[in-house]
């Protein structure tokens, strides 16, 4: 079964997507969310094998998810669904870590594709085969992107100790 996180502002949109993954994908456990933040707690409490969130939203919008999904759950594929799409926002959230941008309105198969793909790609990617399936590009890419979130939650976890510490950083 797998576990995935739904994450958008739009109550009408979450059950919509939910009930028919979940109907037509009966290997689909799907928690949502109605907030950036509050799936960011989820996320701290429970694992996902994906989460698929919505671009623009109150509060976090979909770059600074990703961003905290970086640091919170770097080995999670995360989905970015978006009505607002352009090159550029989807350039930005697959520099960002993004494994897909879709266009809403999305059917529902779309999705289910892209998370068994997602996660697919995330248990090779732990096993260390996914260079042998994946272009240099694509690969090299993921290579970077890592590092980023790998030296974000380093960063973040500094700062977290120089506040607990009490240390004072040099001037």
């Amino acid at each position: 079964m797998h576990h995935i996180l739904l994450i958008d502002d739009d109550a009408a949109f979450l059950e919509a997507v939910a009930e028919a993954m979940t109907r037509a994908h009966r290997d689909v456990h799907i928690t949502t969310a109605a907030t950036a933040e509050h799936g960011l707690r989820l996320l701290g409490r429970q694992r996902f094998d994906v989460v698929i969130s919505d671009f623009r939203m109150p509060g976090l919008n979909g770059i600074d998810l990703l961003q905290e999904c970086a640091v919170a759950c770097p080995d999670t594929p995360v989905i970015v669904l978006t009505g607002y799409g352009s090159k550029a926002l989807e350039q930005d959230a697959l520099n960002h870590g993004a494994y897909a941008v879709l266009q809403k309105p999305v059917d529902s198969d779309v999705i289910y594709s892209a998370v068994t793909r997602s996660i697919l790609r995330s248990e090779l990617l732990q096993r260390g085969l996914a260079s042998a399936f994946t272009p240099p590009d694509i690969h090299l890419r993921e290579l970077v992107n890592h590092r980023e979130r790998l030296s974000a939650r380093l960063k973040l976890i500094t700062q977290r100790l120089d506040e607990t510490l009490g240390t004072d950083k040099p001037e």
